[in-house]
Order: structure tokens, then sequence, then C-alpha cells
């Protein structure tokens, strides 16, 4: 066991190159990402790849073969395969931890206890779990077909035997490219395993980024915020609000807001609590399709009896609903041409002669009912009158959501009374002088300066003496955002990232058992005159067909994938506009060229250091 254990920490040495590698690109994502435990995850399911590579420098050179002519029994060696993978990982595992809490002190980054201490249970175990699975595979038949091998036999197995290959008569068999293309797809399933490897992992990763950059917090705030920030006078928001309200917010406070630098525009919206004359005959429609729905009649209470109820809310001056300003003129124009049957009068709304009845649904309209009917409104102002206003038109919930007015509540439970009836700054003045500032949008210019311009109204806020108001700001939802885009990315790139790391272990051990497996065949190829400088070019040159046939894959099936991507975005998310992530594209292209160019002369360096007539004495014909 101790063996077998030294051997493979001796075997580990001899892959520093690839370490030092790893380490880069570590500290790379630790500079690029804000969130630095990103890198944790991606080191320790990194790390957990490389006692796999053991199995095959065991398997190259008839090690395996070799190995259990040796007191090693089958049982044994899985179990050091078990063991050295598991303390591997699990001791990489710790020095990556150590290395991030450095780096997000260093970076002053904010990372809860609970979610460190999950994220780093979560990779250990996938980690240990995939490599004892992985070896448990790799060994299994390996060691059983191996275990029944004489010592004798042994010593004298060839595992690269040669095969009966098809003959190439050409005048192009000296050249290295030709050598080089033809020594990739000596063993096809390897080959394409490679290939496929690659692929997938990098399509994915191109994928799940192209998802992820489609959904902005920008656009993730604009589909669920109507404005950047949106201050509401919560007494307008209550179920019942028996007191009469009390002014949160005055023309001063919008003033300073309208002050700030990187203000785009504003919206104050007014309400004001109004009692409508009870006509039986104007409201006969409406009342007979409300009381239908209403608690009146689930209580067994006729329409006759709940018109005298409903009566006497009237003589108590309860009946009545909140009137409120339409921010944005237009909704209208969408009103319009959404509803060519029934178009609302823009010019008679504007100059405050007509009203809007508000919300139905599909199921129950009862508000259109009261469209082309005349309501008499007072005020509950002290400069409150009676006037009267035509009803012009009436929404549905899916015609107008703006956020500043759909959380308005009633003075009284009376359910047969409009929600809320709209009308323009005209109107409101019409009605009366003193209407109340129930809510305010405020968009930015430039969504770079959010938490500046937060900052500044929490400054501006603390200035009020009122309490019953509240501020959603797009710097809360944009931390919602972040934190789900964080989870998506973690998962869809922690998984993209392991198949491209599969991808260059497979390589990896391809070009290293193929360097291996033809050890004695460079040996005779320089003494027939090869050098040395010629081989490495033959092997660079297979990394380098590698990677262009990985590229034409990627920039060819890749590309499909990615249009398919592209089409199932936007319902995904309404707020997802899909962007092509070229720079990504390049990024990992280069990559792929760099380490498949690379790779095969480090390998080759690495295992040719004897000369060229010890290699010929080794060679067992």
């Amino acid at each position: 066991m101790t063996g077998l254990l030294m051997k493979d920490l001796m075997m580990l040495k001899c892959q520093k190159q690839f370490f030092f590698v790893m380490g880069v690109v570590g500290l790379m994502f630790l500079v690029i990402y804000d969130n630095p435990t990103l890198v944790f995850g991606y080191l320790t399911i990194m790390f957990s790849f490389i006692p796999l590579t053991t199995l095959a420098y065991d398997d190259a050179d008839n090690g395996s073969a070799y190995l259990f002519t040796l007191p090693v029994s089958r049982k044994g060696y899985l179990v050091e395969k078990y063991l050295f993978s598991a303390g591997f990982t699990l001791a990489a595992a710790l020095l990556t931890l150590a290395v991030v809490i450095v780096a997000c002190l260093v970076k002053n980054y904010a990372v809860q206890p609970e979610e460190l201490g999950v994220m780093v249970m979560t990779c250990i175990t996938v980690s240990v779990i995939f490599s004892a699975v992985t070896v448990w595979i790799a060994c299994n038949a390996p060691a059983k077909a191996a275990a029944k091998i004489s010592p004798i036999e042994a010593l004298k197995f060839q595992n690269f035997a040669p095969k009966k290959t098809k003959s190439r008569n050409s005048t192009n068999g000296g050249k290295l490219h030709v050598m080089a293309f033809h020594n990739v797809f000596r063993d096809k399933k390897r080959a394409a395993l490679v290939f496929m490897s690659l692929f997938m992992g990098i399509t994915m990763i191109l994928g799940v980024n192209g998802v992820i950059s489609s959904m902005s917090a920008e656009n993730f705030i604009k589909e669920y915020m109507d404005y950047n920030f949106e201050y509401t006078d919560i007494q307008f928001e209550q179920y019942e609000q028996l007191n009469k309200e009390v002014p949160q917010f005055d023309e001063h406070f919008v003033e300073q807001i309208k002050q700030l630098d990187g203000i785009k525009n504003i919206d104050v919206q007014k309400t004001v609590w109004a009692g409508i004359d009870f006509n039986e005959n104007d409201l006969e429609g409406f009342m007979k399709i409300k009381y239908e729905d209403s608690k009146y009649k689930a209580k067994g209470q006729s329409y006759e009896q709940t018109i005298e109820t409903l009566k006497g809310y009237a003589e108590s001056g309860d009946y009545g609903c909140y009137i409120t300003t339409l921010p944005d003129d237009r909704v209208l124009e969408e009103y319009n041409a959404e509803h060519p049957d029934t178009p609302i009068d823009m010019e008679a709304f504007k100059r405050g002669e007509t009203a809007i009845a508000g919300k139905d649904t599909e199921y129950n309209a009862p508000n259109t009912a009261l469209v082309g009917e005349t309501l008499t409104l007072t005020a509950d102002s002290t400069d409150g009158k009676a006037t009267d206003f035509k009803i012009g038109g009436a929404f549905y919930y899916d015609d107008y959501d703006n956020t500043l007015s759909e959380g308005i509540g009633r003075r009284k439970e009376i359910n047969m009374v409009p929600d809320v009836i709209f009308v323009s700054e005209a109107g409101m003045e019409r009605l009366t002088k003193e209407p109340i500032i129930s809510a305010i949008g405020v968009d930015i210019k430039n969504f770079n300066d959010l938490e500046r311009i937060d900052s500044e109204l929490q400054a501006i806020n603390s200035t009020l003496t009122t309490s019953e108001w509240q501020l959603k700001s797009s710097v809360n939802q944009k931390e919602l955002y972040n934190q789900m885009n964080y989870s998506l990315s973690l998962l869809g790139n922690g998984a993209a990232i392991l198949l491209i790391v599969i991808g260059l272990i497979n390589f990896v051990n391809v070009m290293l058992t193929g360097v291996v497996a033809r050890k004695n065949e460079f040996a005779i190829m320089e003494s027939i005159g090869t050098t040395k400088k010629q081989i490495r070019k033959i092997l660079t040159l297979e990394g380098g067909i590698y990677a262009l046939i990985s590229t034409l894959l990627i920039m060819t099936f890749g590309n499909a994938f990615l249009m398919l991507v592209a089409d199932a975005v936007p319902h995904m998310a309404n707020y997802a506009v899909f962007k092509y992530p070229v720079a990504l594209v390049i990024g990992l292209i280069a990559a792929i060229f760099v380490i498949c160019l690379s790779v095969p002369a480090i390998v080759y360096k690495a295992t040719s250091d004897e000369t060229v007539i010890e290699r010929l004495h080794n060679f067992d014909s």
C-alpha cells in the first residue's frame, strides 16, 4: 500500500506544469470575479481529476500487468486508488479554501459562513464521489484482466501490438503534417472521445454564459419594476383606511429629488378619496354585475336589500373610492391600440372632462358598465365640491399595471363600489387643489449610477418627519438578481467546466499514453535521422489538429446549438435578450489552441530523457 502511494506521488511530480497552469487560471479568476468563492469550486473539481491521471500512467507501457506480478492484489490496488484520490482531493480543497478565505479578506468580500460551508461540503462531496466512481470503473476491468496474466506472460506482454492497417501509397507520407494527421486517427475511438469532450464542454459553457449574459440586472429590473426607485404612501394600500390620510411627501421633497445629478424622469401620482353620489339609475348596470360576486349575495342578502345597505353607506358619506392621477399618458395610446372598438377620448381625458374606471378581470367586468355614465364625485378635502365626470373608459388589469397604483386600497370595505378611478392632472385640479402625493416614481439616466443615487436618496429620506411610507429600490432588486445569477452561474459553469476538464484530461491522457506507447518508434525515427525538433513538431501538429477540429465543431454544430439557445431564451425569461458571447468564444478557442499546442511538447520532453541508444536497448522485439 505504501509503495503504491509513493509511486502515485512520484507520478504527480511529472505534472508540475499542469499544476502551474491551474494555479495561474485560479489566480485569474480571483482577479476577474468579484466573488472569490467561485474559484474554490473550480479548483476543487479540477484537482479531483489529477489523481485519475495516474491510471493512465499505470496502463501505459505494461504498467498494470507489471504491478500485478508483484504482491499487489486487486483489492489493495483499488483501496489505494480510493485513498489517494480522496486524500489528494481533500488536501487540495483545504489549500484552496485557505487561498479563497485570504482573497475574501483582501477584496473585502463579505461571505456568509453558512453559504461557504454549504459550498465547501457540496464541492468536496461531489469531487470525492466522482473520483471514487471513476476509479472503480477505470480500475475494475483492467485489474481483472491483469490479474489473470501470469508473471512470465506479463513481462512479455505488448499492449500496443501492431495492427493490420490499410496501405497508403502516397508521395506525401514523409511530410510532418501528414504523419501528424494519421497519428491522430490511429485510435479513432479515443480521438472521437477527445473531440466530443472538448466540443461538449465548450459548447455548454458558451450556452450557459449566453443565457446568463442575456439576463442582465438592468433588464431584470425593467421587467419587474416600472421605475428604478418607487416611493409609496402605505396609507393608500390598506385593506381599510378608516382615518383620513396624512400627507407623507410634499412638493419640496419632490424638488430635492429632481435636483440630483443623473435623474432622468420623475412621475408623481396624486390621490384623494372622493364620495360618489348614489344615483341608482347611473350605477344600476355596475351594481348588478358586482352583486353577483359580492359578499352580500354570499350572505343570502337580496339585491334590493343590498341597495338599501349601500344607500345607508352613501348617507353616512362612506360610499366612494380613491381617485388617482394617471402618471403616463402613453397607456391611453396602448389601450386604444388594443381596444379599437372601445377607444378612450384622449383629449377629453387630458382636459379633465372624463375619467377611467378600473380595474376589471376578463371573468367579471362591472366597470365596463359605467362607461358612458356620469358620476358626481366630491373630494374629501377642505375645498372638495361636487364635480361631474363622464366615465370615458374602463381598464382591465392587463391594460394598466403601473406599480405606483396597483396597491391602492379603500377607505371602507363596501365591495360594490369602483376599486379606483383614474383622472388626469387637469381632472384632479377640477376635483381639488389639495390632493395627496401617494406615490413617486424615479428613473435614472445611467444604470451604473444606481448605487450612488440610492445613497443620495437615503440622505434626502432622512429629512422626512413622517413614517407611513416606503421606498422600493432597484438596488435591492439588483442584489436579488445577483444572488440568483450567482447560483445559476455556479451550477451551469460548474457543469460546463467539468466537461471541459474531462476533455482536457482525455487529451492529456491520449497524448501521454500515445507518446509513451510510441517511445520506441520515436527512438527508431531518431536513429535514422529524425531530429527531436521534428518529433516535437509532429506532436505539436497533432495537438493543433485536435484544437482545429474541435474549433470547427464549435463554429458549426456549436453555433447551431447557440441558435437554439437564442430562440429559447425569451421563453425562459421575458426580460432576457440573448447576446452572442463573442469574447468568450475567442478566449476559449485561444485557450484550447494554447493547451493543445503546448501539452504534446511538454509530455515528449518529460518522457524522452534517455538517449536514443538507451531507448533502443529497451526495445523488446
